[in-house]
């Protein structure tokens, strides 16, 4: 968070008066990186929670109970999209790791058969895959 190119972007919305809607997105690692980001974000109050959107595509569990329990209520806008047979967004809670309560803006899908081979499965976490799905959805609403 410390990084020169982050702070120069802080910078620019703090000065930009017109109040822009800032999007945090990443898949997979850089997903709980956007989370982690906005929880940065929030504590430090650098935008106003309004105008703050968190969309993540195969976000692992972000955090453990009191982590989840403190930022759920203040990220306002936030979808998560996440495949269901995937393994990165399941995973975690093996060790006690959990997504946020409400769920509101999970979208849960499968391209492709209902129950996939393994190796379909780990072919289902990608970048491409979950490209595809939101691609398709390009003429409804997400």
């Amino acid at each position: 968070m410390e990084q020169d190119l982050l702070k120069a972007f802080i910078e620019k919305i703090k000065s930009d008066t017109s109040d822009p809607i800032i999007i945090i997105t990443g898949h997979s690692l850089g997903a709980a990186v956007a989370t982690l980001e906005t929880a940065y974000f929030i504590e430090n109050k650098i935008f106003n929670l309004q105008n703050l959107h968190l969309v993540t595509l195969a976000e692992p569990c972000p955090g453990k109970e009191d982590f989840t329990k403190r930022y759920e209520k203040q990220i306002k806008n936030y979808k998560l999209f996440c495949n269901l047979f995937g393994p990165v967004p399941v995973l975690p809670m093996i060790a006690g790791y959990k997504h946020f309560d409400y769920l509101f803006g999970l979208k849960m899908f499968s391209l492709g058969p209902e129950v996939p081979p393994l190796k379909d499965t780990f072919e289902r976490h990608s970048l491409e895959y979950y490209t595809e799905y939101i691609n398709g959805l390009q003429s409804k609403e997400i």
